[in-house]
């Protein structure tokens, strides 16, 4: 469905007109309430169904909310009981009423904010002094100014549960990215020929690219295990695999296109330009790491043990 809109220019800026209309034919044919209760608002489904919407679309390169929709919003929606409208609702994280770089927060109808300080519940984008700012990608990332407090009360611990989410959703996205800048690099050095045979056929081109597919699989295996489990240790280690991931991957399928994985006409800048910003987004691989380091230092299990599960 996504595939269908042309949403770059022809100079290889993001369309923003066509952007908003496909996400809102996902809205329309009811993805953005996927994981979502029947009685909170929702579709129903489950976590990993979300997960497998959000992967096609990473996979596609249409950048919309529609992570941060369904793997974020609606997942901390369910776990607090709270309702959700049909139009876009954006997770926030704030502190006294201020929260920055928070991503498609000018494209809300709603915020679902959770303030450290205060409580956590919707609030109206009418609500809100909304600056406009923008991530690596050049897609929104936005300075949220609060003129009311959200209501309730556990406003610290929601924000720990849309960090860790969110941290979850970038994970996927990056895993599905990756693996379309895999299919990119391969077709392009099936294609273009040196010394009359393909690269793809030269022993150190080849080398690379098993490295590239490596990494690929290495991130989608980290996403999917935290997919099917989301608690902290493994949401941490997807967050870092897949970071790291996106750096190596990234590098190596630049590498192996030359000058024309960077030109703003063709596909691989817009995947890992994306890969480069979510890295930092809801933590970067260094904050998660700690976060893992701690957790398995914690517990009462043994290092093996917390790092091998029973089940392998």
């Amino acid at each position: 469905m996504v595939g269908r809109h042309v949403v770059r220019t022809s100079s290889g800026d993001w369309d923003e007109p066509a952007l908003r209309s496909a996400f809102a034919e996902l809205a329309e044919q009811g993805w953005t309430r996927v994981g979502l209760p029947e009685g909170l608002g929702g579709n129903g489904g489950g976590f990993a169904d979300a997960a497998e919407a959000v992967t096609a679309a990473a996979y596609q390169g249409v950048p919309t909310p529609l992570a941060d929709q369904v793997l974020v919003t609606n997942a901390v929606a369910t776990r607090l009981g709270i309702p959700l409208p049909e139009e876009c609702v954006v997770p926030v994280i704030a502190k006294a009423g201020r929260a920055a770089r928070v991503p498609w927060a000018s494209w809300a109808s709603h915020l679902l904010v959770a303030d450290r300080e205060g409580g956590v519940g919707l609030v109206e984008a009418g609500a809100a002094r909304v600056t406009n700012g923008a991530n690596l990608a050049g897609l929104p990332a936005d300075t949220v100014l609060l003129d009311v407090s959200p209501p309730g009360t556990g406003g610290a611990e929601a924000a720990t549960l849309i960090e860790g989410y969110g941290a979850l959703a970038r994970g996927v996205q990056i895993a599905a990215a990756l693996e379309r800048c895999r299919h990119l690099t391969v077709t392009y050095l099936r294609q273009r020929k040196q010394f009359g045979r393909p690269l793809a056929t030269q022993p150190v081109v080849r080398q690379e690219l098993a490295a590239l597919a490596g990494e690929a699989a290495a991130a989608a295996a980290a996403a999917r295990t935290a997919v099917s489990n989301p608690r902290l240790r493994e949401i941490a280690a997807a967050k870092v695999r897949t970071g790291l991931a996106a750096t190596t991957g990234a590098r190596i399928a630049h590498q192996l296109h030359g000058a024309m994985g960077i030109t703003r006409e063709y596909e691989l800048q817009v995947h890992t330009r994306s890969m480069w910003a979510w890295r930092d987004e809801y933590g970067s691989e260094r904050i998660w790491a700690a976060r893992l380091g701690s957790d398995i230092r914690e517990s009462e299990d043994d290092l093996w043990t917390a790092v091998v599960p029973a089940s392998l």
